[in-house]
């Protein structure tokens, strides 16, 4: 289990890497092109195809045919158990929410930062700059938060310390929005932090791999429907209403309830009885 938190580390560090670039140069990249966003997100949607082409690559060369005894493995019976014990503990349950929570801050930061920068007279390619800076810095605190994941024996603190400074990221936007890089930075701390360890709690709270497999899928599966609705509500409320602020207090009050989940899910507890 202690290997997930460092290859969850390395796999949202690259993400972040290729989303922050992305995010630096689309806005360049579309005055260059006579103005046409359009053509500036098909580049990186290129990117993205041959990222696609080198994971089948890969994905190629690592499969293999089920020997009888990964046959005996997938059928025997203790994977029907361990589904159902999922699905009825409340661990798992708090896991899945968790990492909802996180990634619905996440996700409504990273859609309306330019939107909200703009609404108190940010021009847009300081946005896009800003919004590369909030995913870049998440890189660092997410390789940081993977390692104290690892070496941690239990992970209480890390978890609901780091989403609670998202909460003062959000009252600095609030009262001083001039200093919005500073907010911008801080904020980008604790989402990436939270992130990777939010993943890692799928292998780091599981007994068994056969454990792993059905947390995995009952984790991402209800927390990803959750962090759907963290952008859209966001943005009904700032039409709603006229304006970010009560927008910004749902991101806050999200992170406050993220932070005392998070103290709970940190707990050195695992989803199975045994």
């Amino acid at each position: 289990p202690r290997g997930v938190a460092a290859t969850t580390g390395a796999y949202t560090a690259a993400s972040a890497l290729a989303a922050a670039l992305s995010a630096a140069i689309v806005i360049p990249m579309t005055r260059e092109l006579g103005g046409d966003w359009r053509a500036a997100l098909a580049v990186g949607a290129g990117f993205a195809a041959l990222a696609a082409l080198v994971w089948l690559a890969a994905f190629g060369r690592a499969a293999r045919p089920l020997q009888d005894t990964d046959r005996a493995s997938v059928h025997r019976g203790p994977i029907g158990a361990s589904r159902t014990t999922v699905t009825r503990s409340p661990l798992a349950w708090a896991v899945m929410t968790y990492m909802g929570l996180q990634a619905a801050t996440y996700y409504t930061l990273l859609a309306w930062i330019p939107t909200i920068e703009r609404a108190v007279g940010i021009g847009p390619e300081e946005s896009g700059w800003h919004l590369a800076a909030f995913i870049g810095i998440g890189i660092v605190s997410g390789i940081l938060a993977s390692i104290a994941a690892q070496v941690l024996p239990d992970q209480r603190w890390l978890s609901a310390l780091s989403s609670a400074v998202l909460v003062l990221a959000v009252c600095g936007a609030l009262t001083a929005p001039h200093w919005a890089i500073v907010w911008i930075v801080i904020a980008g701390i604790s989402c990436g932090a939270v992130f990777p360890v939010a993943v890692a709690f799928i292998g780091l709270r599981s007994a068994s791999s056969v454990t792993t497999a059905s947390l995995s899928a009952f984790v991402q599966f209800g927390g990803y429907l959750i962090a759907a609705l963290g952008p859209g509500l966001a943005g009904l409320i700032a039409a709603a209403t006229g304006g970010w602020v009560w927008s910004l207090v749902m991101i806050a009050v999200i992170a406050c309830a993220q932070a005392v989940l998070g103290f709970v899910v940190g707990a050195n507890r695992l989803v199975d009885p045994n």
